[in-house]
């Protein structure tokens, strides 16, 4: 078996792992509930290091993505008036 340091690559960051969640999330319900195209132009790695050099603690993420996905929500739709 394997020791711990030959591990160590399986580990993922919880922070992150739970920010790529919110992403996936968000990115299914506009999707379901919008038919949202704008989603496919989302990169959660990008969001990701935002949030991180923004210093937000990881309590407030989910409700700033929520918030940018539905900038990108009204910026789509006033793009098709």
């Amino acid at each position: 078996m394997k020791d711990d340091e030959d591990l160590d690559y399986l580990k993922r960051d919880p922070e992150e792992e739970f920010f790529m969640l919110s992403v996936l999330a968000l990115k299914m319900n506009h999707t379901e509930e919008f038919q949202a195209e704008y989603v496919y132009d989302i990169s959660a790695s990008q969001l990701f290091n935002e949030v991180k050099e923004l210093g937000m603690p990881f309590h407030k993420w989910y409700k700033w993505l929520d918030e940018k996905f539905n900038s990108l929500k009204k910026n789509h739709e006033e793009s098709e008036k």
